[in-house]
């Protein structure tokens, strides 16, 4: 069967019905280069708007019996405009850290100490995360993690907006519970330093 004579449509029906390999090589080799320059185009970093192609087909792949596409190129541009926007929002959360860090971290302080309050953080988190459902635990990793907006996530794991919302809300809430105490010694802290 010739794949590049197929229309969009099928492509997509064999893609998530068959789970057909060469469907997907089609897909891929049909709309790789179109998203690639418009990750470029916006990113201006090649390494990254590859990476940025590279995730989106890899996604569209492990989620191909979740993702409901009625139009694949319009999918596909969504997508990446979705994935252009959570990296420059990644870009502007770790610049903020950088900067809070620069400015609130004491010269006199060993780094030791650092690394052990990251590590409590780290360990309060994780215990946080494996307290939440399964569900809630992956829309708080697509929304806070992933940066992936409301939409997008009710999108993929085929919920409701406000679904995704409750999850998102539930999950802040057990964060609250389990990082408050590690939130006052943190506090302290900055206070001392100041």
């Amino acid at each position: 069967m010739n794949y590049s004579l197929l229309r969009d449509e099928e492509l997509v029906d064999r893609l998530v019905n068959e789970e057909d390999e060469n469907a997907f090589q089609e897909i891929y080799n049909r709309y790789w280069k179109l998203i690639f320059l418009q990750a470029y185009r916006k990113i201006g970093n090649k390494e990254k708007a590859e990476g940025l192609t590279q995730d989106l087909f890899m996604s569209l792949w492990d989620r191909r019996n979740m993702v409901g596409i009625q139009h694949l190129s319009g999918w596909l541009n969504q997508s990446i405009r979705y994935a252009i926007i959570n990296f420059y929002k990644s870009q502007a959360v770790k610049e903020k850290y950088r900067q809070f860090a620069k400015n609130h971290t004491n010269s006199s302080e060993s780094s030791s100490d650092h690394l052990a309050r990251l590590n409590e953080l780290s360990e309060s988190i994780s215990h946080a995360m494996d307290s939440l459902p399964e569900k809630t635990r992956m829309v708080f990793k697509m929304s806070r993690e992933e940066n992936k907006p409301v939409k997008e996530i009710a999108d993929l794991l085929d919920l409701s907006e406000k679904a995704v919302e409750y999850h998102i809300s539930q999950s802040l809430k057990k964060m609250r519970i389990y990082l408050k105490e590690y939130l006052m010694v943190i506090l302290f802290w900055l206070f001392k330093t100041w």
